[in-house]
Order: structure tokens, then sequence, then C-alpha cells
């Protein structure tokens, strides 16, 4: 059953070719880090307290400003798995760089609100 589900992972990724070194490349980068800051991302929209990055440091930021971080951190992970992942696989590469492209903007979007709910 685990070979099953290996031999899937591994075409899912498009890796049926690759080296160690690249599957962990696509696996840590893809896969492991966008999964950790997509559910960092869950915690602050459904908490409504969020750590961001701040002028002095981290800055805590409550309700509606930690909703934004938490779209800004979901975009950024959607982002390093479209680049990871996507942009190396045979069928998805053509839809990496619009989609990474979106996620950029989402998080442009999301930063520029997060700026403006701080301050006001």
């Amino acid at each position: 059953m685990w070979k099953r589900i290996s031999h899937i992972c591994i075409r899912m990724l498009g890796t049926e070719n690759a080296s160690a070194g690249e599957l962990a490349y696509k696996v840590l980068g893809g896969v492991v880090a966008p999964t950790v800051i997509a559910l960092y991302a869950i915690e602050c929209i459904m908490s409504g307290h969020a750590w961001f990055i701040g002028r002095f440091g981290l800055l805590q930021v409550h309700k509606l400003a930690a909703t934004s971080v938490g779209v800004c951190y979901m975009a950024s992970a959607a982002f390093l798995h479209f680049h990871f992942v996507w942009t190396h696989h045979p069928v998805l590469d053509g839809l990496s760089d619009p989609a990474r492209y979106l996620a950029l903007i989402v998080v442009g979007l999301s930063i520029a609100f997060t700026l403006v709910g701080v301050l006001i």
C-alpha cells in the first residue's frame, strides 16, 4: 500500500526521473513549508490574532487585521507551492506563472489592507 501511495505522490510531483536532491527540493519547498505556513494562516484567520513583521520588529495584530495577515500568509504558501511544484511539473507548468502572479497580487493587497487596518 505504501509503495502505491509513494508512486502516486511521485507522479503528482512530476518527479519520476528526479534525483533525491530534486525530490527533497520539491517536497520541502513545495509541500512541507507551504503546509506549515498555511496551518498558521488558518490559525490567524480562525483566532483573530496574528504576528506580523512591523517597523520595530514583530507586531501583534487582532481581528480584521489578523484575518488579512492570515490571507497574506495563505497566499505566500500558495506562491511557494506554485513555484516549487507547478513550475517543474510537466502538465501544470503553463499555469505556474499566472498562479504565482495572482498569489503575489493577493499578498500585496493583503499587506496593504493589514497596514490600513493597523493604522485605523
